[in-house]
């Protein structure tokens, strides 16, 4: 099945990653810290410029794959 959601998908991954972010912070006190901000930044910055340039070489199911799999090896690299 193929929910799109007009193409609004890659966003709420990153909503996802940015509350587990706020999460993790916050349960560890790392608000303070700036490779904590960094580590939010740097998705922000990468992933909708990945989705447009994989959009147009991958099956959109593929991109959402490797999307959801890179954001969730970066969450537990955090």
């Amino acid at each position: 099945m193929n929910f799109n959601l007009g193409g609004m998908t890659p966003y709420a991954i990153l909503l996802v990653f940015v509350v587990w972010w706020g999460f993790i912070t916050n349960e560890y006190n790392l608000w303070r810290e700036s490779s904590a901000w960094a580590m939010v930044f740097f998705p922000i910055l990468v992933i909708p410029v990945a989705v447009m340039l994989l959009a147009n070489l991958l099956n959109y199911n593929v991109l959402m794959a490797t999307l959801y799999l890179s954001v969730g090896l970066y969450t537990i690299t955090y």
